[in-house]
């Protein structure tokens, strides 16, 4: 997961067209969904922000705790803070699942 995170920060317009928030998320949710069920990148990061459960979409939770509504109507300004925290966010949690083991 480090390696996707390196990329979209690095060289993100190598895998996406444009630099906005919904389509990096579009894009992890992809690469997410590619894996195996029960093993995939992402299995436990929504529980995992929100504390526990929760009724809202990982992107959705990283725009609430920023102060952002809504994923189609983002500043730029709002676009690149939402980019850099949920890469911040995923890595956070891939190193916490692999210290986890």
């Amino acid at each position: 997961m480090e390696e996707l995170v390196w990329h979209m920060r690095e060289r993100r317009r190598m895998y996406v067209s444009d630099d906005r928030f919904v389509t990096m998320v579009a894009f992890i949710d992809g690469v997410n969904c590619a894996g195996p069920p029960g093993r995939r990148l992402l299995d436990g990061f929504e529980e995992w922000l929100a504390g526990g459960p929760s009724p809202l979409a990982w992107s959705a939770q990283i725009l609430q705790a920023l102060g952002m509504t809504a994923m189609h109507s983002l500043t730029p300004d709002q676009e690149q803070a939402a980019c850099a925290e949920a890469l911040n966010l995923v890595e956070r949690f891939a190193q916490t699942k692999a210290n986890r083991g």
